[in-house]
């Protein structure tokens, strides 16, 4: 691109954007589900911590809520109410952070919580395993944690799994199906003990987790980054957000966290995902940028403000430009940070 502009902006240490060849890539042939609150805000019964840590704590059950059975689960896969609510009780008196207070004690219980029980699905089908024909059974619960003090609170969910194989030879008929449901049982308290023992951790813990830790459990500990708002976890989120091998649907997560947490060392990671000529993400990332602020934020918007080959990229690049600098402006009177010539003017295309 002879007589191109050559603007150089320097990100994270990292020499960042000729922007000819910004503009070259533009022209080329290349190419939410986001989740918390402010510790101290969002509800979450416990001392917080300086690390947004909440002090271990048990929740006390005072009602057991179980939704009926879907249409579509098979008659000989249902328990009657009281054999679920047993099974219920039975295994959230072997969990770590849930309890169910005596009804025979006095005293007003100091966590009470409604636990919630949707029987989602069960279904069956015909499996091999290996010489021995037989059937899957398979069946699906989600457990939603309800505070239901004075101070209220988030609630708090978790999905649990159960596969029973049964051989033909042992005449299966409904056999199977309640080891089913109490191994779903079982996964979705666990699962639920676990999130809520995530709250426990600290900064350094919780982030040692998000980088040692499989998708399922990073897609847990996102959650409490997000809820905290941990700047510590930036260099991590950004290392994984630098992964070649990372899915589209986690990257667009981890920029939401990193959206939620709204620090400027964020901006830099986030906009080094950003594909040039994909408009549809362009146009997300911009308000991004524009509530992380910050030095890399500013670089970049100013590039598309004045690079960009669409209109309405550029206008969006500009208004979320001013719309930064006025909140400088306010934030630090009478002294505002400038960029060089001022902001772009958006030419008729």
């Amino acid at each position: 691109m002879p007589g191109g502009p050559h603007v150089r902006l320097r990100l994270n240490g990292r020499l960042w954007i000729p922007l000819a060849l910004a503009l070259a890539a533009i022209a080329g042939p290349h190419g939410c589900t986001c989740g918390k609150k402010d510790p101290g805000s969002d509800g979450v019964t416990g001392a917080a911590t300086t690390a947004g840590a909440v002090t271990p704590q048990r929740w006390d059950i005072s009602s057991i809520v179980i939704s009926d059975f879907p249409a579509e689960v098979p008659q000989h896969a249902r328990m009657s109410m009281d054999d679920v609510r047993n099974l219920v009780r039975d295994q959230v008196k072997v969990t770590r952070r849930l309890t169910i207070p005596d009804p025979e004690l006095a005293g007003e219980t100091k966590n009470p919580a409604r636990l919630r029980v949707e029987l989602s699905d069960a279904r069956e089908s015909a499996r091999k395993k290996g010489e021995d024909h037989g059937i899957l059974r398979v069946v699906a619960i989600r457990v939603r944690l309800q505070p239901t003090g004075k101070e209220g609170g988030e609630n708090w969910l978790a999905d649990g799994l159960g596969e029973i194989w049964v051989s033909w030879k042992d005449s299966p008929g409904p056999a199977g199906w309640k080891d089913a449901m109490t191994l779903a049982m079982v996964n979705a308290l666990n699962g639920l003990d676990f999130r809520l023992g995530l709250m426990e951790e600290d900064s350094a813990a919780l982030v040692q987790r998000f980088e040692s830790s499989g998708q399922d459990v990073r897609e847990q500990v996102l959650e409490e980054i997000e809820r905290r708002k941990l700047a510590e976890a930036i260099p991590a989120l950004a290392r994984r957000l630098n992964d070649p091998q990372l899915e589209q649907g986690e990257q667009l997560r981890i920029i939401g966290v990193l959206n939620a947490i709204g620090d400027p060392a964020g901006a830099g990671p986030v906009a080094e995902t950003v594909r040039m000529n994909n408009v549809a993400q362009i146009l997300q990332v911009i308000p991004v940028l524009e509530r992380m602020g910050g030095p890399d934020a500013e670089g970049f918007l100013f590039v598309l403000s004045t690079g960009h080959h669409l209109p309405v990229v550029r206008r969006q690049a500009i208004q979320s430009l001013e719309a930064m600098r006025n909140r400088s402006i306010k934030s630090s009177p009478p002294v505002a940070a400038q960029h060089p010539g001022g902001a772009p003017q958006e030419k008729s295309p």
